[in-house]
């Protein structure tokens, strides 16, 4: 559910930027960075789960 809220909030916030006058692929970069960054906190927080749960 987050990386969709994620998703959204970056396609959202890239639209607004591009309107605004920001050069296309910077708002992309951007709103990619957005995306990875959720991408990376969602791995992140499987493997803490995951390795928490191996312990107890």
């Amino acid at each position: 559910m987050g990386l969709i809220v994620a998703s959204t909030l970056a396609l959202v916030l890239w639209i607004v930027a591009w309107s605004l006058g920001l050069a296309a692929r910077d708002a992309g970069m951007i709103a990619f960075t957005i995306f990875l960054v959720a991408a990376a906190v969602r791995t992140v927080g499987e493997q803490l789960r995951q390795s928490s749960s191996d312990l107890g």
